[in-house]
This record gives structure tokens, sequence and C-alpha cells, in this order.
């Protein structure tokens, strides 16, 4: 750490060896987290009854309060303001914060002035009997990342403490401290872009990166985070070593292909909750009878020029998550990387078998298509290229593939393309029925759903199902107006929006955070449907749109679901007004909204309109922007502007001051 101007020699706390140094997250009284500016704060504490003046190395220091381990010594807050307690020895503390990192570093003792040097970066390297604190800089760093021999105590936290346990969630017991996964990110981060590191030191790192990003609040500043880029080209560092490392996170090995003798195949499994190992197959073996999560082998004969190889296994690989927005391929597997190190430059061929499980936590919840592929970081995208379609080993409930070349691989899938003919409509399981069986299917479902999804499911079936048909050879199959009002208006919280050429259906709470809030839909004749949100509302203005609706912001006060429902040919709403003659020249829109209190609230919905040609008066028409009445019967513009004709975009558009089912009909 760049020095400020004064150092304190003598004894720190935590436990730490003499002129060493701790980084805190404090937010107490003056030692105040994320100081942008370095400065020296000095306090004066006595020492009470039962301290000794020097500082006991079992003390903790915990939310900036100092607390003594054994229960006969008394805690002492930490302040700017000097503290006169009986009995006194006095022990200076200082506090320094860096202004790169904005790290505390608190120590206990005298003072003495040094002077700093303007290049000076502190980095002291981890032995069996040392601390480690690796301080991120935007300088020159010298780190050394702790071999497999060494105690590795790297930089506590102001809430780290002395403990047998640790908080898995968010802290790792190195040593016998527990210490934040946040530290230990930049830490070895840190270590890894120190190009000087070693094999074993490199391994080291990685191991432990993976170790600490396995957690939810895992640093997202993308200064401490490694892109697969950067991965890739540290597993290659691991050239000409046999060594491994294995956790619960991760397994990295490296082998010297010289040891295997009589081995068909060579490679790493990875089992979720356990860890990894190494593998050799022996000659007259084909198979990983294994109930890996993930593994890969190579075959001797691809090795007869390669001179050692490295792998490394990524239980839970959130790195590579969200890193393909071409393909909108969706990660599903562990994460593999192979890099094996030619004698010389060689044409030979590469086969590696994969094997890979689905991850719970990444199943995808509609039916999918799965590939074995590679993330090509040069188009950033996975790529299935060189890889043989995954066949599915029912047996050991796991994927299986070939490839030939190496890289990073994975199990990834995509939504599974489901197509119908067009006397056919698709169930949520991508099945095709006919389209009197898929009403069957739907109403029933309809009937004894338990959960929104499944509702979102069967009335997307059942319009597709009604859509362009005589509703009359299926009567005892039939919604009602109401029943679809009541269906839609029950439903919080769909998964995902329920799209198709057919209708587009969503229930959503309005407000996504980051300043995203759900407003409405679009529905485009023969492409399908939008979500409008605040980020994309301007779409609405699209010439090609069909029907829109957009709620105001002012309306989505206290509003914890907006559900929207829009048909484009309603088949069921031809016919439902026999008072007033009125007739349906539009798509339908359903509008319902659910808040959390029973305060009225004003309402302002803006509706957009083109008349379909199927719906088009052949005679001189007075347009009317109208909701159905279900007392009634018929349609009622009651609330609702008069239509407007924007001839720019060949729509109607009007507003209404309430929700419900709207259409645009019209008189002769």
């Amino acid at each position: 750490m760049h020095d400020t101007g004064n150092q304190l020699t003598g004894e720190c706390l935590l436990g730490i060896p003499y002129n060493s140094t701790v980084h805190l997250d404090l937010t107490t009284d003056s030692i105040v987290s994320q100081q942008k500016s370095a400065t020296t704060i000095e306090t004066i504490i006595d020492n009470e009854p039962g301290y000794r003046t020097s500082v006991n190395p079992y003390t903790r220091l915990n939310k900036g309060v100092l607390q003594p381990i054994s229960d006969t010594l008394d805690d002492s807050t930490i302040s700017t303001r000097s503290q006169r307690l009986e009995n006194s020895s006095m022990i200076n503390v200082s506090t320094t914060t860096d202004s790169n990192t904005g790290c505390y570093t608190v120590c206990f003792s005298t003072t003495t002035a040094i002077v700093p040097t303007a290049s000076t970066t502190t980095a002291i390297v981890p032995t069996a009997s040392t601390t480690t604190t690796i301080v991120p800089t935007a300088s020159t760093t010298t780190t050394i990342v702790p071999t497999a021999s060494t105690t590795t105590a790297i930089v506590p936290t102001a809430t780290t403490t002395f403990t047998d346990s640790c908080n898995d969630s968010i802290e790792i017991l190195q040593g016998d401290t527990c210490i934040s996964k946040n530290i230990l990110q930049m830490s070895a981060v840190n270590a890894l872009r120190n190009a000087t590191a070693n094999a074993n030191a490199t391994a080291d790192a990685l191991s432990l990166y993976f170790n600490s990003i396995a957690s939810p609040s895992a640093l997202s500043d993308s200064q401490y985070v490694l892109s697969p880029d950067d991965i890739d080209s540290y597993v290659d560092r691991l050239k000409n070593v046999t060594l491994m490392r294995n956790t619960k996170a991760s397994f990295i090995l490296a082998q010297d292909i010289s040891q295997f003798a009589n081995i068909r195949r060579v490679g790493a499994t990875f089992t979720r909750g356990i860890g990894g190992a190494g593998v050799g197959i022996p000659n007259g073996s084909d198979t990983l009878s294994s109930n890996a999560t993930a593994a890969a082998l190579l075959e001797s004969k691809s090795l007869s020029d390669v001179k050692s190889f490295s792998m490394l296994i990524i239980d839970s690989p959130n790195t590579y998550r969200n890193i393909d927005n071409s393909t909108k391929r969706n990660l599903v597997s562990s994460v593999i990387v192979a890099s094996p190190q030619r004698n010389i430059a060689s044409s030979n061929a590469i086969n590696i078998a994969l094997y890979f499980r689905v991850l719970p936590e990444f199943e995808p919840k509609v039916p999918a298509d799965y590939f074995c592929s590679f993330y090509d970081t040069n188009t950033q995208a996975w790529n299935e290229s060189g890889c043989t379609h995954p066949t599915y080993n029912e047996s050991l409930d796991r994927y299986e593939c070939n490839c030939s070349h190496t890289t990073t691989f994975a199990l990834v899938w995509s939504p599974k393309v489901c197509q119908c003919s067009s006397s056919e409509v698709l169930l949520p399981n991508c099945t095709c029925v006919t389209k009197s069986k898929g009403q069957e299917w739907a109403v029933e479902a309809l009937k004894n759903a338990t959960n929104s999804n499944v509702t979102a499911d069967a009335l997307s079936v059942y319009i597709s199902a009604v859509a362009k048909t005589n509703e009359t050879a299926n009567q005892n199959n039939l919604l009602t107006v109401a029943q679809i009002d009541s269906y839609v208006y029950n439903m919080t919280n769909v998964n995902e929006p329920r799209n198709n050429n057919d209708s587009i259906l969503f229930a959503k709470q309005p407000d996504q955070g980051n300043n995203v809030m759900i407003l409405g839909a679009s529905f485009t004749t023969g492409v399908g449907g939008q979500v409008i949100d605040s980020s994309n509302i301007d779409s609405v203005n699209t010439p090609s749109i069909t029907t829109a609706a957009i709620v105001s912001n002012q309306s989505l006060s206290n509003v914890v679901s907006l559900n929207m429902l829009i048909i484009d040919k309603p088949t069921t709403y031809t016919n439902v007004d026999h008072k007033t003659n009125r007739t349906l020249a539009s798509s339908i829109i359903i509008v319902t909204l659910r808040r959390n209190d029973t305060k009225p609230a004003s309402m302002d919905i803006s509706l957009y309109f083109k008349v379909l040609s199927e719906f088009e008066p052949k005679v001189p028409a007075d347009y009317s922007c109208s909701f159905y009445d279900t007392n009634t019967q018929a349609w009622n513009e009651s609330g609702c502007t008069k239509p407007i004709f924007k001839s720019s975009l060949n729509r109607y558009e009007c507003s209404c001051d309430h929700t419900t089912t709207f259409a645009l009909v019209w008189l002769p």
C-alpha cells in the first residue's frame, strides 16, 4: 500500500505479525469505508485493568469494536476522541486509507516518521507462519500466491473473527481465520495478473478465484472479474508441470504425459459436492462409468506429440452465464477448459470426449435443444463447430459428445424450435395436436390450474386452437368472454411472456428495478408480440404494429401485477354483441391490474388499433374505441375517447380511464 507519511511500528490487531497490515471496511465513528482521499487519524486508547500494554494477539476487531476473546477482558471502542481509562498505558491507533482501493490499515503502537517513496507497493509473501496481505493498487504490485504447503491467511475484513466455522456464503476459512470472499477474489486476480507467477502460483490463484466467486455476493467490479479469455490464458500457463488443485468449486490438473503408460484415455472428472480427480482409462476399457457432474478425456492417439496437458473444471461457472448475446445459447452445465502443450507445431487431430450433467440451477424451464459447444473468444459466442451433437445417456443422466479441438467447453441450450401444421396447435411440451384436441386440453388445464404459469400456457394454447376456426365444431370446450377476463385477472408473476403468432400474454410486477417499468405490449400480425417497458416505449410507433396498449406511469402506482393479453384474430369476440349491433374491427386487448391497496387511483391507458383486413367494413363506418361490458353483453365506449385516425401509421388511437377488454368497433 502507498504510505501517506507516518507508519506505525510494533504490534497490530487480528493476530497478524508485527509490521503487517490489516484492511478493514468499517462504518463506525471516524473509520468510514470508501473514503476517497488518503488520511491518517491518530487515536489514543488507554489500557483498562486486565489489558496488556502489548495488544493481545487473540484480540479481534469486529465492526469497529475491540473485542477480547477472553471473557475477563472488557470491550474498548475505537473512536476519534481520546479515551482516558484507569491504569493507563498509552497505545496509539493510526488508520490509513489507500486512495486507489479505499481500504484501511489499522495498527496499534507508537508512531515513527518515515519518508514515503512514490513507487512503493507493499505485498507480503505468505509462509507457513505468516498472514498474507495482498493489496490491489493501480501501480506496480508484487504478489506471491501461497503454495500447497503454505498456510493462507489473506487480508481480513472488519467482520473477520477467529472461529472454527465460517459463513460459507461470504467467507472462506484460511488457516484459522474466516476471510471475506470479496477480499480473496481481489487477491487472486492480482496474483494472476503478476506476469512472473509460476505454474504453482497460478494454479493456487485460479483455485482461490473460483472458490471466492462461488457466492451470490461475488464482486461484480470488472477489475476483479476474469473474462473467459483471461481464464484460458492462465490455464495455458500450467505447462510442463504436474500439479493438482481441488476444491468443491473447481478442479485444476496439470499432467506430464510421459507418466502415462498403457493408458487409452486421460483427463479429469468433477462431482458436485465432492470435488475433482484425474482419470486414466487403461487400454481395453472404452467408457467412463462415473456419476461425475462433468468430465473430459483425451484420446491417447491425440497425445502423440503432446508433452503435457492442463485442465480446469468449474462447478457452477457464473462467469460464463451471460457471455453470449448473439446466438442466445444458454449455459446449462459446468465448464471445462482443456489445453495440451505440444512438443512441436503439429497438425495431428485432437479428440476429446466430454460428459456433462444438466445443473439444476441452469435447467431450462421450456423445451430445449442441447448443444456441445466451445466458447469462441473472437466472436464472443458459443459455437458447436468441431463438436458432435450430444447424446443423452439415460442410465448416467448425462449428455455425451466429442470435439476435435481443445478450448473452453460446455453444454448449452436454446429454446426448442417446435413447428406444427396450420391445422395443429402446439402444446407446452412441444407436442403438436389437432386444434380440436388442443382446445379440449386447454379448457381442462384451465379448470385444474393451480398456478399462473399453467394458466398462461393453457390460455395461450386455447387462443391458438380457436384462431381462424369454426368454434361450433367444439361447443363443449368454449370459454366465454367473462371466463377469459377472469383467467387473465387472476394470474400473478408469470415467469415468461407467452408469445406466438396468435397472441401475447404476460403478468408481471411493473417495477423491474434499474428504472425499468413494464408499461404494456404490442402485437404485429404474422410476427408476434412484444412486452413494452420504459426502455423500448418508442417501439410503439413502429408502422408494422397491429395493436398496442400502454399504461401510464402514474397509473401504475402501487400496482403489484400488470396483466395483459392481446389476441390477434379474436374469433371468440366476433359475435358477442346482439344489442347495439357494433361489429369488431380490430384485435382484442385485455388489461387488468392488481394493487397492494384498495385506494381508488386514476387510470390512463393508451390504445392503438389497426383495422384488420378480414374485419374491414364494406360500407362507410363510424369507429368507436370500446370495452366489452360482460353485464350487458355489449360493446360500450364509456370512459374511452373518440378514436383519432393517424394516417402515417394507418391506425386509430384513443385512451380509456379503466381496465377491461378493449377493441375498435364500428357501426354503419
